[in-house]
């Protein structure tokens, strides 16, 4: 049995661009992110945009639908949500 996609809202560090991404495992949605925001994959991350949690592949799969994440790419550090 294949997981069903999962739905998110995606937004790089700076920017204010918020874009819906969908993808059946972290990898996929950091992957798909990248590809939009024009990033390196290599290195970068997935984070809550709420609190900054660095996503694994296991709590990853426990978020719900259209839960706002946040790509950070090396150097970058989560400063807290406005």
């Amino acid at each position: 049995m294949s997981k069903r996609p999962r739905t998110f809202k995606l937004r790089a560090l700076h920017s204010q661009d918020k874009y819906g991404v969908a993808g059946k495992n972290c990898q996929e949605v950091l992957l798909k992110g990248c590809q939009k925001f024009q990033l390196p994959i290599s290195g970068c991350r997935l984070c809550l945009y709420e609190d900054g949690t660095e996503l694994t592949e296991g709590y990853f799969q426990r978020l719900p639908d259209n839960t706002e994440l946040m790509l950070l790419t090396p150097g970058q550090a989560w400063q807290g949500c406005k």
